[in-house]
C-alpha cells in the first residue's frame, strides 16, 4: 500500500505539474494503458489540462477541493493522508 501525505504547497507543485498534460493524455486505467474514458475525447472545451479534467460527484474541480481540505488541515493543525 502506497502513503502519501501532502501539504499545501504539495497540492499546488501536484496542480502545476497537471497544467502541463492535455486531457488526451488522462490515464483512465493503469492496468491498461490504452483504455480510454467511456466519453472519449467529447469533454467541455473548458477543459484545458489534466489540472482541470476531475471533476467531483457535486461539480467542483477536484484540484479546488483539494487544496480548500490542506489548507483546513493545516490550519487545524491536522494531517491528511492519502492512501492508495
Amino acid at each position: 500500500m502506497d502513503r502519501h501525505i501532502l501539504s499545501v504547497g504539495g497540492a499546488k507543485k501536484v496542480e502545476q505539474r497537471l497544467k502541463k498534460h492535455s486531457p488526451s493524455s488522462v490515464v483512465w486505467d493503469t492496468d491498461d494503458l490504452s483504455k480510454q474514458p467511456p466519453w472519449g475525447n467529447n469533454i467541455s472545451k473548458e477543459i484545458t489540462s489534466l489540472a482541470n479534467y476531475f471533476i467531483t460527484s457535486d461539480g467542483r474541480n477536484l484540484i479546488d477541493v483539494l487544496h480548500l481540505t490542506f489548507h483546513d488541515a493545516e490550519e487545524l493543525r491536522h494531517c491528511i493522508e492519502i492512501v492508495n
